[in-house]
Parts: structure tokens; sequence; C-alpha cells
């Protein structure tokens, strides 16, 4: 009614408008959009704020203003009840839009591209089983600047051996055992790998019945490998691995377990546990978390790891039979995270030239008091000035009651203060029975955090994508299971990866299962939905 009187009173006044609509030398009554109607707005403009030019049942009329003309309303200016617009500078949010993969809150819920992932690229690479049975120590690293693993595993008959997958193929590079070193790293407590280039790594692995870590790099058909000192006397070996039968390795003093390795520039810092555990969580009898340093070679000697000579550093205590967390964030500087009776500590350290160890800073993060801490796993986001955007996930409790969380944090790089984001530590799902081993990695679009883990006891593997500030957003979804490979029994038991993909928006993901007792290497790309 109103604007029909509006519409009236601008005929009578410019005495230029007939039955059917605007004279031809001015605008024509009918329109397809809102746009059409906008040159009324400068030729024409309407004596209401609220009022503006729009494209109603194909004819110019006026109503509620909107600015960028999405069909939603300027809060201000909307009629009762009407869903307003909360940018009505931009056209790309307005409350009916649908959510898109583009950094932008364009469905209005404060919340920014939830639920635009979906997982249509699930496959096993081509298998790399190794002679004798499954992998039985399995770790991954993330090949800079490429949708690539770089893996290393140990098992039965293959010792210790290195591989390459791009998800179209794969490429194994060779086997420690070939180059004279012991066979028996299939019971090993744990390898770990740190990415040094496009297609190496950094390794460092604790062979049975040995008590020292030992440092090594792989690389295309490259692999040098050097004793990592725990305590003096320090012996270094400039390759190969030692000989478990030897005075090294004979006397296993040391109860050394669960390694963990990053490298920055040339620093290299390397972690392990000395502690009494076992696979039952909760159980495990508290040890020392140690740390040392070393350093990278340059040019052609980009691949050789020198360890550094002063006795390892003690840097608090863990009950948790996984390997701390640990992250190289640049110029030497690390990130170390370890958890005790619920509580995370986190670590600042930084290595020099000479491979030296030194503590920057220290910071306790409170996560549950009641249960059990574990499985931790760091990641850094984006920096701003002197602000370094970081997330923590971890499992929370033990056993088929287990559930993964994710909480961000803000590290001032200036101050060393590290804050937690006011969400909080957050549960990611809960629906599901032992819920453990989770990883994350962040990405601009979707803008946000990937969390992926592994459930049901090892036989589901699931993602959800968090807010910057780690409020999960949408739904859990189900990437892997038993049903969907064709297998009437799946495992997952040797921890994932997870990296943003590089040439598409989304992620990749990287884990070792074995379906039906065969092993072989899973990827799935997480890409933004069309």
């Amino acid at each position: 009614m109103r604007a029909s009187l509006v519409l009236s009173s601008v005929c009578m006044l410019l005495g230029s408008c007939s039955l059917l609509g605007w004279d031809d030398d001015l605008e024509p009554a009918e329109c397809s959009s809102s746009a059409d109607c906008q040159v009324l707005e400068e030729r024409h403009p309407l004596a209401d704020d609220c009022q503006q030019w729009l494209c109603v049942q194909r004819r110019c009329e006026p109503g509620p203003r909107d600015q960028d003309l999405d069909g939603s309303p300027a809060a201000e200016c909307a009629p009762d009840g009407a869903e307003v617009d909360c940018d009505d500078n931009n056209d790309r949010r307005a409350p009916a839009l649908t959510e898109q993969c583009d950094g932008v809150d364009n469905d209005c819920d404060d919340t920014i591209d939830e639920e635009t992932l979906s997982s249509d690229d699930v496959a096993f690479t081509s298998a790399f089983e190794p002679e004798g049975g499954s992998a039985t120590q399995v770790d991954y690293a993330a090949v800079n600047g490429f949708d690539a693993a770089l893996t290393a595993f140990a098992a039965p008959g293959a010792a210790f051996a290195d591989a390459l997958s791009s998800g179209s193929s794969d490429e194994a590079f060779g086997a420690v055992s070939a180059m004279g070193g012991p066979t028996d790293i299939a019971a090993s407590r744990g390898v770990a790998l740190a990415a040094t280039g496009d297609d190496a790594a950094a390794v460092a692995l604790i062979p049975a019945g040995c008590a020292r870590v030992v440092l090594g790099t792989i690389a295309r058909n490259v692999m040098t490998l050097a004793e990592k000192p725990g305590a003096p006397p320090m012996t270094h070996f400039s390759e190969g691995l030692p000989d478990t039968t030897g005075a090294v390795c004979a006397a296993a003093t040391r109860n050394l377990r669960t390694p963990a390795i990053a490298v920055t520039d040339s620093q290299v810092l390397t972690l392990w546990v000395n502690a009494e555990a076992s696979e039952n969580c909760g159980s495990a009898t508290a040890g020392p978390v140690l740390a040392n340093g070393g350093t990278r070679g340059s040019g052609t000697m980009s691949n050789v790891i020198v360890p550094g000579t002063d006795p390892a550093n003690e840097l608090g205590m863990t009950d948790d039979i996984r390997a701390p967390a640990l992250i190289g964030t640049g110029n030497g500087e690390f990130l170390v995270a370890f958890s005790l009776a619920g509580t995370v500590t986190l670590r600042h350290l930084r290595v020099d030239e000479t491979g030296s160890v030194a503590l920057v800073g220290s910071q306790e993060i409170e996560i549950d008091t009641a249960n059990p801490v574990g499985d931790l796993t760091l990641a850094a986001g984006p920096q701003d000035g002197d602000t370094q955007s970081l997330a923590l996930a971890y499992r929370q409790g033990c056993g088929t009651r287990s559930r993964v969380g994710v909480v961000a944090l803000s590290w001032n790089t200036s101050s060393g203060e590290i804050a937690m984001s006011n969400a909080g530590p957050n549960n990611l799902d809960g629906e599901h029975e032992g819920e453990r081993r989770p990883t994350l990695a962040f990405k601009q679009q979707p803008l946000g955090w990937l969390v992926a883990w592994d459930a049901d006891n090892g036989t589901t593997l699931r993602a959800r994508q968090t807010a910057p500030d780690g409020t999960p957003t949408g739904n859990a979804f189900l990437l892997l299971d038993a049903a969907g490979q064709n297998a009437t029994e799946l495992e997952v038991r040797h921890g994932l990866l997870a990296q943003p993909l590089q040439a598409e928006d989304g992620f990749l993901l990287f884990t070792y299962a074995s379906a039906d007792g065969s092993g072989s290497f899973f990827r799935s790309n997480l890409t933004c939905s069309e």
C-alpha cells in the first residue's frame, strides 16, 4: 500500500508516468534484478532514507533499504520480523546465502567456512607392505611445497624403510638394514620424522636394546645416521646404525622411548622420554622429557646431521606414553608440549649454531584435572606481527571413554607469553569410542583448523573443522571405515598426518592402515565443496 502511494506521488510530481509504467525516455518499470532499478536512486531519490528502489515482482518499486542488493534489508530499516543483513555493504554476506569456501561468513551465522569440506577422494595408495608383515613403527613428514608425504617405518624383514607418497605414485627410497644396521628395529621404541626439504627428512629412532637415540636423514637413495647421546660418554657415529651387540648399546640402562624431532633452518631438536611406560593409558609411570640439539649441514652436506655434544636437557615430567609435541618456528626456535596429570606444559627452546639447547620460556595450560591428557600435537597457523597463532590437539581420558579435543593458542614471540583463546578447550566429537591420536593443520581457505583422529579403537578415521579460535564448526564426518574399504577388519594404529593442500583449497590426510591384515598407505583429499 505504502509503495503504491509513493509511486503515485512520484508520478504526479514528475508528470511523466503512464498506466503501464515509466515513460520510455526515463526508465522502464520492468526489471530483472534490483540492480536494474539503481539508476532511479540517482535520478529520483526517495525522501525516506530507509527506502530504496528495488525490483519487486519485476517492477521497480520502493522497498526497505538494501545497500548491497543481496536480498536482505539493512538492520536499521528492516520491517518487523524480517531477516536482516549482517553486513549491508557486502553482497557476499546475507542470512539467505549458502556458506562458501571463501574465507567469508556468507550466511551471517558468525562462523566462517563451516561444513564446506567434502571427502570424495578416498583411496589406499600402492602398498608398501614390508616383507614379513605389517609395519610396527610408522611416522610421517609433510613434503614442503608438495601434496606428498615422506614416511619411515619398521617391520620384520625390512628393518627400517622409507618412502615418498604423492597419491598418484609412490616411491621407495631404501632400507636401513641394507646398510648393515641392526635388523630388530621393528621392536624399537619409536621413530620420528621432520621434513628438511622437498624430498628429505630428519629421522630420530631408538633401536631395541639401545640406550641411545639415533639421528639420521632420509632422502632419495641417501641416508646418513649418527648416534644421539642421551648422556655422557658421548659417542657419535658418522654413518650407519650402532651395532646392538656392541659396547654402546649392550647395556640398555635407560628406558628411552617415543622420540620426536624438528628442524628449523640449520638447527635440529630431538626429544625423548625416559620412563617405564605401557600401552595402558593413564597407567604409565611418569618420567622425564629429555632434549638435545644438533645442527644440519648445507649445500651438498644438507643431509648430514651432527648431534650436539652437551648432555641432555631435562624439560619436565610426563605420564604420556606417546612422544611430546614439537614444532620448529624458525631461527632456531622450537616449541615443545608434554602433559602430566591433565596439565600441559609448553616450553620455548632455542638451539644455537653449536647444537646447544637453551630454555627461553615456559607456561602451563590446564586441560582436565580429572582425566589424563596425552597424544599431544602442535601446529602453527598464521603470524600477525609478534603474535603467532597455534593450536594444540589432545586425547582426554583413556580407553573407550577417551575423547579428542583442541585448544587454540596465541604466542607472543617477543614476550614469550602463550595465551589460550576465549573459546577454551573444545571437545570435537564424543559420540564414538576410543578417540585418540589427533593431527591438525591450518589453512586460510577454508579458514581455520582441520583436526583428524582415529576412533572406535582404531577402526575408523574422523575429522572436523574448527574456527581459528578452536570452536568446532559443522559436524564431525567419517573419512575411513571398514565398510567403505570392503574390509571386514580395519586397523589404524600409527597416527595421522594432516597438511594443507598446495594446489587447491582443503587438506591432505595421510596414514598407514591395515585392512584385513594387509597394510598400506591411505590418503584422502578433503576439498572445498562446489
